[in-house]
């Protein structure tokens, strides 16, 4: 069996060397206020309080217990 020397052969380009140039002009992107954000922060700390974790599971639970308890029942008769 022969094995070749294929170093160099495979030239990968390194991805670290790049020109340095300046930044295209992004026209359209306001850099401001995210309307809403704050809200969604409020609610996700909400939703890790754990108290009302445990509420909104046991309200899914209860939900999904609604829902399919009938069908379950009748797949029975």
């Amino acid at each position: 069996m022969i094995i070749e020397d294929e170093r160099g052969i495979y030239d990968t380009p390194d991805d670290n060397t790049y020109e340095q140039a300046q930044s295209p002009n992004l026209t359209g992107l306001a850099h401001g206020p995210i309307y809403g954000f704050t809200d969604v922060l409020d609610k996700d700390m909400e939703i890790r309080d754990r108290s009302t974790h445990m509420r909104l599971k046991e309200d899914l639970i209860e939900h999904i217990w609604q829902k399919f308890s009938t069908q379950q029942h009748q797949a029975y008769q």
